[in-house]
C-alpha cells in the first residue's frame, strides 16, 4: 500500500506559489487545511515561532519552530535542509527505513547555510522579509539523509529572543495515551497568514522503540504518533504534554491524503532519544536547557547520563508484512516564485 509525500507547494506572505502553476494562471496561491479543529492560540505560546528557509534562488520553505532558550529553536531537519519540492512516492516502514522506487523521495540534501533560516514572530506573523525577528547562525541536525528518521534539527540565531522558552523531556519518551497540545502555522484559506494554531487534548495513539535497536513496533523507532490535528505546513511544530507542559517532540510526517478521518497517522520526531544531540547544541550556544519537571537528568550531571544520539538512525530489520507506514505529506509548505521564460 503506497500513498503520496507531497511537499505542497503555496503562497505565504508575499511570496507567490507555482506548484502546479501554469504560466497562464495568476501568480496568486490559495492556502488550504489548517491545523484540523485547532483554535488560534494565545500568548502562553509566544516562544512558537514561525521559520522561512531559502533553498535556492526561487523556493523557500516555511515551517514552525519553538523556542527552547533564548538563542535556539527546535524545528524538524526537513525544514532546514535541501529537500526536494516536489511530489514523490514513499512509504516509511515500521523500522524507520525508506521505501521507494525513486531515489529522490523522500530523500533530504545537506543543511542549507544557516543565514538562509529566517524567523519570525507573532500570530498572525508580523512578516517584513527584510527585517526578521532572528537570522540563523549555525545549524545542528541528525545527520539523517531521509524522511522516515531523525527528523529533528536546532537553529543557533544571530540574537537573543526575549519570549518564552519550553521546558523539555530529553530522559524519556511519549507514552502511550498520554494527553498533548499541538501547535503549528500550518496553512490557512487566504493569503494572509492565519497565525497560530493549536490543539489540546491530543492523544498520543502509538510509540515507537527508544532506538533502532530495540524490536521493531508499528511506529518507526524514536517517533510517536498522533491522530488528527496537524496538517501541512505544520512541520517543526510541537507537541507539548498536557500534564507537565513540556515538549516532547517535533512534527514531521502525515500518514493520510488529508488531515481528517478514520485512520489519519501524525508522526513526531521524539527528543529524548536525541538528548546528546540537543544539550551538545545548548554547550556551544552557551545556552542552558530548562527540563522537564521531575526530570531524572539533573544538574550538573546531566550530561553524563544523558542517553547517546546517532547521527542518523539505522534499519531495525526488515519490517513485518503489512505494517508499512504509508506517508502523506512532509509538513511544511514550500514557497516558490518561478522565472518567467
Amino acid at each position: 500500500m503506497s500513498f503520496r509525500v507531497l511537499l505542497c507547494c503555496t503562497l505565504a506572505a508575499t511570496l507567490v506559489a507555482g506548484c502546479g502553476q501554469t504560466e497562464d494562471e495568476p501568480e496568486l496561491g490559495v492556502l488550504t487545511q489548517p491545523m484540523f479543529n485547532g483554535e488560534i492560540s494565545d500568548a502562553s505560546y509566544d516562544g512558537v515561532v514561525f521559520l522561512e528557509t531559502k533553498q535556492t534562488e526561487e523556493e523557500s520553505l516555511s515551517c514552525t519552530g519553538t523556542l527552547i532558550a533564548p538563542n535556539l529553536v527546535l524545528t524538524a531537519l526537513h525544514c532546514v535542509t535541501n529537500a526536494a519540492l516536489e511530489g514523490y512516492h514513499f512509504t516509511c516502514r515500521p523500522d524507520g527505513s525508506l521505501n521507494s522506487t525513486d531515489v529522490r523521495a523522500g530523500t533530504l540534501g545537506g543543511l542549507v547555510l544557516a543565514s538562509n533560516v529566517k524567523i519570525y514572530l507573532g500570530s498572525p506573523v508580523q512578516y517584513d522579509a527584510r527585517a526578521p525577528a532572528a537570522v540563523g547562525m549555525r545549524l545542528f541536525g541528525t545527520g539523517s539523509t531521509q524522511a522516515c528518521q531523525g527528523d529533528l534539527a536546532l537553529v543557533q540565531l544571530d540574537r537573543d529572543l526575549s519570549l518564552p522558552v519550553a521546558s523539555l523531556r530529553l530522559d524519556r519518551m511519549a507514552v502511550w495515551k498520554e494527553k498533548t497540545t499541538v501547535l503549528g502555522y500550518g496553512e490557512t484559506e487566504t493569503g494572509n497568514n492565519g497565525g497560530l494554531r493549536r490543539m489540546r487534548q491530543v492523544e498520543v495513539l502509538d510509540v515507537g522503540a527508544s532506538s533502532a535497536a530495540d524490536s521493531t513496533r508499528t511506529a518507526a523507532p524514536r517517533t510517536f504518533v498522533v491522530g488528527e490535528g496537524p496538517c501541512k505546513g505544520d512541520s517543526g511544530g510541537p507537541a507539548f504534554s498536557d500534564e507537565t507542559g513540556a515538549l516532547l517532540g517535533v512534527f514531521s510526517l502525515n500518514t493520510a491524503d488529508s488531515c481528517d478521518g478514520v485512520g489519519t497517522r501524525n508522526v513526531y520526531t521524539s527528543l529524548s532519544p536525541f538528548s546528546q544531540l540537543i544539550l551538545d547544541t545548548f554547550e556551544k550556544a552557551g545556552a542552558e536547557p530548562v527540563l522537564e519537571p521531575g526530570s531524572s537528568l539533573d544538574e550538573p550531571e546531566v550530561k553524563k547520563k544523558a542517553p547517546a544520539a546517532a547521527c542518523a538512525m539505522s534499519p531495525g530489520g526488515p519490517a513485518p508484512r503489512g505494517l508499512a507506514l504509508s506517508l502523506f505529506g512532509i509538513g511544511a509548505l514550500c514557497l516558490a516564485r518561478r522565472r518567467r521564460g
